[in-house]
């Protein structure tokens, strides 16, 4: 073969080469740019502790990290975490307690970042309440959800706090949802139910209630929320992990900087008066404790846990809960937030994905 004809066909086999080269490459990074899909699973539709997740949503804070989030609501803790174990779910917002029972019994995911770090419950009396302490509560009768949810929980610590002997000087009845818990209040088969404080300032606006104390003022040290991933996500996309945590915590830094943005995103998702809005963005972004502004499991944030799971344990909720060392890992934070704004200004019904937007004194809460 004629030497000017070998070369020609060496110059071709080096372009033809070089393009597939090129073209893998585009290829790959293409690949690397797709727009990852994930399910994000929350233990109700709308409560406060989720402010953030729907903001991360519904502002572009995880779209503009190349996630396309659905979020996923359900009927309480133990439903969302039956799902984890049948690997429906990968990705979510948790409270402590039913994530621990869940992990003990096999659940097959761990804790990636600390959100919410105070005890968001309150008790709410009827507006004509005789009681204006919690000191007065001899011979009261308190509403909870169900034995052994985060309501008898506080019931439990607010006898205790009191030295109220339960049954005798005080007494609880478990009622169930919020209407049942409305109903008997005001019939006065209770004079007073533990729930959380977005749906006491609502009936505090409406007339249909007042907010006694907040748990808070009791438990300055608690742990109410953590963002979870499912075991195979932490080992086999870790990348994918850190940027969920990563969109969230971009979104609570932005609410806290921007507070007429975190007013009127929290009216819009919580279907609540703009007067309403401002103060459960005073309690969720601004009081002390609230959102985690990085996400770290600090000692501070583990001793709490601890608590938690021993009073657990104390009140015979469950009879083994596995050790907190176990239930999570710092192997994603502490997160440095990133400077960046929301690509959309409101949520809107169309945006939600398995309930319409309807009024949370509506809803049931993932506290029973």
């Amino acid at each position: 073969m004629p030497k000017a004809i070998t070369a020609a066909i060496i110059v071709i086999v080096i372009v033809v080469a070089a393009v597939l080269g090129v073209y893998v490459y585009f290829a790959s990074q293409s690949s690397n740019n797709q727009i990852q899909n994930i399910e994000f699973g929350t233990s109700v539709a709308i409560s406060e502790e989720f402010i953030p997740s729907y903001v991360a949503l519904n502002g572009g804070f995880w779209k503009q990290l190349g996630i396309n989030v659905t979020i996923v609501p359900f009927q309480g803790d133990p439903a969302q975490m039956k799902a984890v174990s049948a690997g429906q779910i990968q990705f979510g917002s948790t409270g402590l307690e039913g994530g621990l029972i869940a992990a003990t019994n096999g659940a097959p995911f761990k804790a990636v970042a600390v959100t919410l770090q105070q005890a968001d419950m309150v008790l709410i009396v009827a507006n004509n309440s005789k009681y204006t302490s919690p000191s007065q509560l001899k011979g009261a009768t308190i509403g909870v959800t169900s034995l052994g949810s985060l309501t008898d929980i506080m019931f439990h610590i607010l006898a205790k706090q009191y030295n109220f002997t339960i049954g005798t000087d005080i007494h609880e009845s478990a009622l169930g949802g919020f209407q049942p818990q409305l109903a008997a209040l005001s019939t006065n088969h209770t004079q007073g139910f533990f729930w959380t404080y977005d749906q006491g300032y609502a009936l505090e606006n409406n007339g249909g209630g007042k907010i006694l104390i907040f748990m808070s003022s009791l438990l300055p040290s608690w742990i109410t929320e953590t963002l979870y991933a499912s075991n195979s996500m932490i080992t086999n996309n870790p990348d994918l992990v850190k940027k969920v945590i990563q969109g969230w915590f971009n979104a609570v830094a932005y609410l806290e900087s921007n507070r007429t943005y975190a007013d009127q995103m929290t009216s819009q998702y919580m279907n609540v008066p703009s007067s309403v809005a401002a103060q459960i963005v005073d309690q969720a972004f601004f009081a002390p404790g609230a959102f985690s502004s990085d996400g770290q499991f600090t000692t501070g944030a583990v001793n709490a846990t601890n608590y938690v799971r021993n009073l657990m344990l104390s009140l015979n909720i469950t009879n083994n809960l596995l050790p907190v060392s176990q239930y999570y890992t710092t192997q994603f934070v502490p997160v440095t937030t990133q400077n960046v704004t929301p690509t959309n200004i409101a949520i809107t019904n169309q945006l939600f994905i398995t309930e319409d937007l309807v009024p949370i004194t509506a809803l049931s809460r993932r506290i029973s």
